[in-house]
């Protein structure tokens, strides 16, 4: 691929000395799946953002790794960051801030790590934000009060999130196709304005949560054209008024 670093064979995941710096001449535009890297070789990425040889990139991929401890601040120097995935390694921290100041950023994908601290409520201002797949980690506190209607997937699913559905997040202006916050803490009602996402929503999941009171009236029953899979189970939700308990629908 032209401008691009693409590693088809993993390196050993024991490396133990300082990876080759990226040559700064290269006018590097995207890094493409780089398995089996070790904590060293991700301090030698951050090293070469430091001396700018990566100021153009627009993808970093380093899923599937070995990478643990905190991510690098220099990432936030990606003035030109598109996308991001850090998924299925063992960083902890907070979740880093990844160009906020760039408008750039259309997906931050970091599922499957040990984060720990709250969703930044920057993450709100982002205005090409696409997908956010924060899945999988130990984030704590509340669910930012709404994104920007660029958004189409949220995933925050398998965390430690408290506090109520923002309503926001089923505005008029919402985009989302994707929102999936099983398996936390979240307590309240399922926010009515939900209803108005029919036809528009294609995956919503809420279950194992602490939700109570009734499923909106049109979430009850989605007609089959709307191509809507909802789960509700493991709450303490009401099908109707009359006590009838929701498990699933």
């Amino acid at each position: 691929m032209a401008n691009s670093i693409e590693v088809d064979h993993p390196p050993s995941p024991h490396i133990t000395h300082p990876a080759t710096a990226i040559p700064a001449r290269f006018q590097i535009v995207s890094v493409v799946s780089v398995p089996g890297l070790s904590i060293e070789v991700f301090g030698a990425v951050a090293t070469a953002i430091i001396i700018g040889s990566l100021s153009q990139l627009k993808t970093l991929n380093l899923s599937h790794n070995l990478l643990e401890g905190g991510v690098p601040h220099e990432l936030s120097l990606l003035s030109r960051l598109e996308a991001v995935y850090l998924d299925s390694n063992k960083l902890r921290g907070d979740i880093p801030l990844l160009s906020l100041s760039e408008p750039t950023i259309k997906i931050i994908s970091i599922s499957n790590n040990e984060f720990t601290g709250p969703i930044p409520s920057s993450f709100g201002s982002l205005r090409a934000l696409e997908h956010l797949n924060l899945s999988n980690n130990k984030l704590t506190h509340t669910i930012p009060h709404s994104f920007q209607p660029s958004l189409t997937l949220l995933n925050c699913s398998l965390n430690s999130l408290t506090g109520c559905i923002p309503p926001a997040l089923f505005s008029s202006r919402s985009n989302l196709v994707v929102l999936d916050l099983a398996n936390n803490g979240l307590t309240g009602r399922i926010p009515k304005e939900s209803e108005q996402m029919i036809g528009r929503l294609r995956v919503l999941n809420l279950s194992g949560n602490r939700l109570k009171g009734v499923v909106p009236k049109k979430l009850r029953r989605v007609p089959a054209f709307a191509e809507l899979e909802v789960d509700f189970s493991r709450n303490e939700l009401l099908r109707d008024g009359n006590g009838v308990t929701c498990t699933i629908l």
